[in-house]
C-alpha cells in the first residue's frame, strides 16, 4: 500500500485535489461513494460535480457490493467519499491500491465524540481506529463546518495541517 500523501483539511466543498485529476479525451470520471441511504446534499453534490466531470453515485450496500465497488473505483479518476462510515474503509483501500486519489468529506457525527449522550465515534473504538486510517490515507479531507473541524482536530489531531 502506498504511503499516506501530504493532504490538507479543507473547509469548503470545492477541493483543489479534484483539479489535479489527469485529463483524458473525455471528462475525468469521479465516483461518489456514500452510505446506502443517499442524503439530499449528496445528490446535490453529484449534480454540481456532473457539471464539470463524468460523476456517478455509488451507495454502498455492504459486503455484497464490494466487487462492484472495486470495479467502479478502478475505472474512476477520483473518488469522493461522503462520510467516513463503514463504506469508507473499503473505498479508500481499493482507491489506494489502484492509485486513484481520494477526497473524504467529514460530517458532524464522525468528527464528534460526546460520551455523556453516546453521540459520535469514540476515538479509541474499532470504528475510531478505522476512521483514523481512512483520514490518514485520504488525499484530502473536507469538513462541512467549523464545529466538525474543531471536533476532528480535537479527536484526530494528526489530520489537521
Amino acid at each position: 500500500m502506498p504511503a499516506p500523501s501530504n493532504r490538507k483539511v479543507s473547509k469548503v466543498r470545492e477541493d483543489p485535489a479534484l483539479q489535479g485529476v489527469p485529463s483524458a479525451s473525455m471528462r475525468p470520471r469521479v465516483l461518489i461513494v456514500c452510505p446506502r441511504i443517499v442524503a439530499t446534499f449528496t445528490r446535490q453534490d453529484l449534480s454540481i460535480l456532473q457539471s464539470q466531470f463524468d460523476a456517478s453515485l455509488f451507495p454502498f450496500k455492504g459486503v455484497a457490493s464490494l466487487r462492484s465497488l472495486q470495479r467502479e473505483i478502478s475505472s474512476s479518476d477520483a473518488v469522493v467519499i461522503w462520510f467516513a462510515g463503514r463504506h469508507a474503509g473499503p473505498a479508500v483501500w481499493f482507491a489506494r491500491r489502484t492509485g486513484v486519489p481520494v477526497i473524504t468529506i467529514i460530517g458532524g457525527y464522525e468528527a464528534t465524540w460526546i460520551p455523556a449522550v453516546d453521540y459520535g465515534v469514540p476515538p479509541l473504538s474499532l470504528r475510531g481506529r478505522v476512521l483514523r486510517w481512512v483520514l490518514k490515507f485520504s488525499d484530502s479531507v473536507v469538513v462541512v463546518s467549523e464545529a466538525s473541524e474543531r471536533g476532528l482536530s480535537s479527536h484526530y489531531p494528526e489530520v489537521t495541517p
